[in-house]
């Protein structure tokens, strides 16, 4: 997917609307998996707007690196905005195209952007190829709709108001949970060590209409919707509604699930 797909006011949104309602508490989870060795030098590929890139900083000692990458230049310049930090670096990067060395890094995390790689193998090939040997690939997916609900009825809703051309990219998210499949790829990219785990999670907001801006703004699901109207309000309203109605209007909660997996490059 293009890092266009998340330029212009999508970051901001993204910031301010998914990241406390969905991201912040798993990149904890994925910053605790990551091993720093004395002088640890840590590449993050789809870094987004930095909620994991705080995560790893508050977890590495004196001595360590981070270098943080995104697609989007408009990301990129959130973080680089965000961190006034010397062990940090900032930078535009494909995570499918990396511009670094072989064998650079001791580890690279990756929160929740494999599954927008529009060559999923060659972006694990890359991420074995800049690791060490015995480097930590970490990384975490959505699980499926089935356990991410805020999610799903958004993505329902939103097919009942275009029936003709539903919009489609909440399925890109929540669409790579498959757990026998993930190994196997990154078995076959050249990882060893595979460990996955499920990782339930409630999710929290204090009214309906902010988890709706958040699917809604912070993703191509607006580019989706503004080829059809440009009554982008009314849409979101209408998401809201529909998550009042089953979750209430003020202080929601629903369960989330994501999947956590680690990895060792040959």
């Amino acid at each position: 997917m293009s890092g266009h797909a998340f330029q212009g006011s999508a970051p901001e949104n993204y910031e301010r609307y998914l990241v406390p309602l969905i991201f912040s508490d798993y990149a904890s989870d994925l910053a605790g998996l990551v091993p720093f060795p004395t002088g640890a030098r840590v590449l993050e590929v789809a870094c987004g707007t930095g909620a994991a890139t705080a995560a790893l900083l508050d977890a590495a000692p004196a001595g360590a690196h981070v270098t943080a990458t995104d697609l989007s230049d408009d990301m990129i310049r959130m973080v680089n905005d965000r961190f006034d930090d010397n062990r940090i670096a900032v930078q535009t990067a494909d995570g499918t195209d990396l511009p670094f060395g072989t064998s650079s890094f001791d580890a690279l995390v990756c929160a929740f952007g494999v599954m927008f790689y529009p060559d999923r193998m060659k972006g694990y090939a890359e991420a074995a190829r800049v690791l060490k040997p015995g480097g930590t690939f970490a990384l975490s997916v959505w699980d499926s709709h089935e356990h991410n609900p805020y999610a799903a009825l958004t993505h329902e809703t939103l097919g009942q108001l275009f029936p003709e051309n539903p919009p489609m990219f909440l399925t890109v998210p929540f669409g790579y949970y498959d757990t026998d499949a993930i190994a196997a790829e990154l078995e076959e990219a050249g990882f060893t060590e595979i460990l996955i785990s499920r990782r339930p999670r409630q999710s929290k907001a204090p009214n309906a209409v902010g988890i709706a801006r958040g699917f809604v703004l912070a993703s191509p699901v607006a580019g989706e919707i503004a080829a059809q109207t440009d009554d982008l309000e009314n849409v979101i309203a209408t998401v809201g509604e529909a998550l009042e109605a089953r979750y209430g209007e003020r202080d929601l909660a629903a369960p989330m699930q994501a999947i956590l997996i680690t990895a060792l490059a040959r």
